[in-house]
């Protein structure tokens, strides 16, 4: 069950990243190509991408907490908690006052990876909405 849930969290990851980052770039090439703010508008845009990523990751950790998975420790009680341990995952920080065990650690490696690859993947956008601005 927890492979499912991860190669789902998988998909959904590159897919939702995928057209954020189409829509993205036909909305700063359609209206912005070649303005000064552009690089600027690209980076606050990942962050909000990447916001929702996370945010997509807390829901998942809060969904399988409810739904009785006892891999969780001591101190998630509040959204935060879980936004907390998505953003630590996501980031490939890896430590945390807060820890989850058993099954739902690899689902946190998941998102590890996957945060990693939205990461570069986000950088090389950038990068190239950047050098497009100049």
């Amino acid at each position: 069950m927890i492979i499912l849930i991860a190669i789902l969290l998988a998909v959904v990851t590159a897919v939702f990243h995928h057209f954020a980052l189409r829509t993205l770039r036909s909305w700063l090439s359609d209206r912005l190509a070649g303005r000064p703010n552009t690089p600027l508008l690209s980076f606050l845009s990942l962050v909000v991408i990447h916001f929702i990523h996370i945010s997509g990751g807390g829901l998942l950790y809060y969904t399988l907490y409810r739904a009785g998975f006892d891999d969780f420790g001591t101190g998630f009680e509040t959204a935060l908690d879980f936004l907390h341990i998505s953003a630590v995952y996501f980031s490939t920080v890896g430590f945390s006052e807060l820890s989850v065990g058993g099954e739902i650690r690899f689902i946190g490696g998941v998102q590890a990876v996957l945060g990693f690859m939205v990461l570069t993947w986000s950088a090389t956008f950038h990068y190239d909405i950047c050098k497009q601005s100049l």
